[in-house]
This record gives structure tokens, C-alpha cells and sequence, in this order.
């Protein structure tokens, strides 16, 4: 099942950096790219050596989490409308 599309300078796997959770979905590409993973621990020992860089981070991943968290809710009411399914 296809969630979402995303282009380029997306940001993937920013909710298990906020609660420390396994992976919630899994990425395929449909074409080339090139993208990088930032090891936790060294996200974490930068965060406590520059607490105002983290603050930063963090606040742009929830703003991109209840963005997202926004959509899917949208989304999920106009599906559940159209298909007369209660939630």
C-alpha cells in the first residue's frame, strides 16, 4: 500500500527520533536518488553537546509530524465520508 510520495529534500524516519519506536513504514524508490541516515548515537552526542541545534531539529520535526499527522487525518475523513465506515 502506497502512504505517500515524497520528492526531493523529504525527510523520512523523524518519528522513531522523537519516541524511539520502531520504523512505522518502510520506503521504496521509483527512481534513482540519493539520500543519507544520521547514526543515533551521534544525532544524540550532538545534541547534547549544541542543545540550541537540537531544539531546532526537534521543532521542525514536529512541525513536519503534525503536518503530516494533519493530511492523514483529512485524508481519513473524506475516506471514511464517501464509504459510510464509522471510526
Amino acid at each position: 500500500t502506497v502512504i505517500a510520495f515524497v520528492g526531493p529534500g523529504a525527510v523520512l524516519g523523524e518519528l522513531s527520533l522523537l519516541d524511539n519506536g520502531p520504523a512505522s513504514a518502510s520506503v521504496q524508490a521509483i527512481e534513482a536518488f540519493t539520500g543519507f541516515t544520521i547514526p543515533l548515537m551521534e544525532l544524540r552526542q550532538k545534541f547534547a553537546s549544541q542543545p540550541a541545534l537540537a531544539y531546532k531539529i526537534v521543532s521542525r520535526l514536529a512541525r513536519l509530524t503534525s503536518l503530516r499527522l494533519r493530511l492523514t487525518s483529512g485524508k481519513l475523513a473524506l475516506y471514511t465520508a464517501s464509504s459510510q465506515v464509522p471510526i
